[in-house]
């Protein structure tokens, strides 16, 4: 069963924490943002989770070591928007809800993306807000998870791969190289190829 996400009041210390992280990873000049809400996994339901067990596993088989990144999706419904606790829809097009559902899913077949088919996450919460579309919904407001990611030996990748399904031997993640430095992006990202090294907290 999936672990819930519960609303944390603003006068929590970790909600005040993440929302001043929030901001402080935003760096697209051109937009602004304001957090409304906060949802946040608790430790039992988490570590007694199969996704939580997963992914314990897999960062202490990697040296037990994590990062935080932030990660946008089409959302096709309002969760979030009110309520203590974050209930999923069943609309097969919100993906906010298959990730609270089912976690992250890497899918099959090659979906053109930069660099191949894996799961991508960012430090830049407005990079992360490009990707938090609404989907057929009326709403202001948008959904970005902030996820745990197994990314500890990354490489380091100039040129788009579209088809790539894994690091290469001896990296456990790709982390895009910046325009600045040769690369083709503006902002970092992480990838990741497996569905246990990346969980939404």
């Amino acid at each position: 069963m999936a672990p819930g996400l519960y609303r944390l009041s603003e006068r929590n210390n970790l909600y005040q924490d993440l929302r001043e992280h929030f901001y402080g990873s935003w760096r697209h000049p051109n937009k602004r943002a304001t957090v409304r809400a906060i949802y946040c996994v608790k430790d039992n339901e988490f570590d007694a989770s199969y996704r939580g067990r997963r992914f314990s596993e897999y960062c202490t088989r990697e040296g037990g070591r994590f990062k935080l990144r932030y990660h946008g999706t089409r959302r096709a419904c309002h969760v979030g928007e009110t309520g203590h606790v974050l209930r999923p829809c069943d609309n097969s097009e919100c993906g906010v809800c298959g990730i609270l559902k089912h976690s992250f899913k890497i899918p099959v077949q090659c979906q053109g993306s930069m660099f191949g088919n894996g799961v991508y996450s960012s430090t830049v919460s407005s990079k992360a807000d490009i990707f938090a579309e609404n989907h057929h919904i009326h709403s202001t407001l948008h959904a970005v998870f902030i996820c745990r990611v197994v990314s500890n030996r990354p490489q380091y990748l100039r040129r788009p791969d579209n088809c790539r399904t894994r690091p290469d031997p001896g990296f456990d993640s790709v982390e895009a190289v910046l325009d600045r430095n040769g690369g083709r992006v503006r902002y970092p990202e992480t990838i990741v190829y497996r569905e246990d090294a990346i969980v939404p907290v």
